[in-house]
């Protein structure tokens, strides 16, 4: 009776713990506990679900097995271990499906920014050392043609547009953590703002912009002006220039704004009742008055259409930089049939006279103007006549100019836009007509290096361009094929 009852039968096999681990779930271990799936080593792997087993049927899973990468599994049955999004940086890898080209470097991922030239696909957009990247900045309206660009001290990228849309101007900012919402800055149901506009930072990282104002019941076109503070406090509106103050009626195209040492604005434009480009000198803060206190002056009399000889322009592509002296510099073009040129003016610091005015070369669209690092004045320009970007300066104040050939790819250089960078390098954005493409040109040395920065769909249209003060290049533009705005960083 004990032999085969006792033993064989009823206590070992069916019911009690074996040396080996065997014990079946509700059973009894050998000092007679009662066994519950929570500590009992179903997979015989030396550890209980109570012990911290995540896996009791998989001998392999247990707090002492290595944790095997990207294979779905918590094989040591540890949060802090982790199968994907092994540098942390919330990207899991793309062995998975997941967006993180290389999971060991918490540098390496979409959010990342590529570093020029380092051999790494830095932001796993599937390109290595691509000089710029570029995103779509506003969408869903016919946004950005023109737009403006501009960083202050502390490296925020403030970008300002036309939406054709609305007929007014938009605003956002990039404080380093990503763009804001857009904020319509000027609307008016009475007329249309901003079809011409331009912005600069002044030393007190005050956001200031000029652009045009078309007025419906008038038919008259102004030239408006307002500020942002660095607290983000936008100013009301300041008529800069109109019909009650000059007489003309259609006023503020091509305007271009620069600021002096005290941070007063100046503002170049084109006076197209008068055929000529104008300056308004601002005199005094206008964020402490009712109204603008300004001086007014005609840059370049178009003698010509004053006498009726020929009714040519004088003044289009107006664009102003103000020198460490406090001189007025513009550069403009001239389309009068005895000159077609791409001239340039300087006002002395009294305002009261031309110092004198230089032309810059035969030929010369969409002129742009800057003060490179050691107070040279220099120009970049489309010679329509050959379809060339070109460039050119002066150290000797405006009187005479050199002029190089950047590039002549083709239909290259409209809309030309300079800046310097902080090594006094400069770089050049504008369209390339011919492909469509939005390009960039930078000269170190005596090289020019060109890069394609946008090249899907027809874009480059209304380029703006801002360095700052590490030297990143910033660009807004239109692509006219979507009717976005687009905006590129260097890398």
């Amino acid at each position: 009776a004990t032999d085969a009852g006792a033993t064989d039968a009823g206590a070992t096999d069916a019911g009690a713990t074996g040396d080996a681990g065997g014990t079946a779930d509700g059973g009894t271990a050998d000092g007679g506990t009662t066994l519950t799936p929570e500590n009992s080593d179903d997979d015989g792997d030396g550890w209980t679900e109570a012990e911290g087993d995540c896996n009791d049927g998989d001998s392999s899973v247990n707090p002492d097995a290595p944790e095997t990468p990207y294979d779905g599994i918590d094989n040591d049955c540890s949060d802090t271990t982790p199968d994907d999004d092994l540098d942390g940086d919330g990207y899991g890898s793309d062995i998975l499906g997941g967006a993180d080209c290389d999971d060991a470097d918490a540098g390496v991922s979409p959010d990342a920014a590529e570093v020029y030239a380092d051999g790494i696909d830095n932001n796993c957009d599937g390109t290595i050392d691509e000089r710029f990247t570029v995103q779509t900045l506003e969408t869903g309206c016919d946004c950005g043609n023109p737009s403006a660009v501009a960083v202050d001290s502390d490296k925020q990228v403030h970008v300002v547009w036309y939406n054709a849309d609305i007929g007014g101007l938009q605003y956002a900012l990039d404080d380093g953590s990503g763009w804001s919402a857009t904020e319509t800055i000027v609307r008016h149901s009475t007329g249309i703002a901003g079809e011409h506009i331009d912005t600069v930072i002044d030393a007190a990282d005050r956001l200031q912009l000029g652009y045009s104002f078309y007025e419906d019941s008038t038919a008259r076109t102004e030239l408006d002006y307002l500020y942002r503070d660095s607290d983000g406090t936008w100013s009301d509106e300041f008529v800069v220039d109109d019909y009650a103050t000059s007489g003309s009626e259609d006023l503020g195209r091509y305007v271009s704004i620069d600021v002096d040492d005290a941070n007063l604005p100046s503002f170049a434009y084109y006076d197209h009742d008068n055929r000529e480009p104008r300056l308004a000198d601002i005199l005094s803060a206008p964020w402490t008055l009712l109204g603008i206190d300004a001086f007014y002056t005609n840059v370049d009399e178009n003698y010509l259409y004053q006498l009726g000889l020929e009714d040519c322009e004088i003044g289009h592509w107006t664009s102003l930089a103000m020198d460490d002296s406090g001189y007025d510099n513009i550069a403009y073009y001239d389309d009068c049939a005895l000159a077609q040129e791409a001239q340039f003016t300087r006002l002395d610091w009294t305002l009261e006279s031309l110092a004198y005015s230089e032309t810059i070369a035969a030929d010369g669209w969409y002129t742009s103007l800057a003060i490179n690092g050691v107070g040279d004045l220099c120009t970049a320009w489309y010679d329509s006549s050959s379809a060339d970007l070109r460039y050119g300066c002066s150290e000797d104040g405006g009187f005479t100019w050199s002029a190089e050939t950047v590039d002549s790819s083709g239909a290259v250089g409209e809309y030309a836009a300079l800046a310097f960078d902080d090594k006094g390098d400069p770089w050049i954005a504008y369209y390339d007509a011919t492909n469509g493409d939005l390009k960039v040109a930078s000269k170190s040395g005596a090289t020019w290096t060109v890069w394609t920065v946008d090249d899907v769909g027809d874009v480059g249209i209304a380029p703006s361009i801002a360095v700052d003060v590490d030297g990143v290049v910033h660009i807004t533009w239109y692509d006219a094929s979507k009717g976005e705005l687009r905006y590129g960083r260097s890398n």
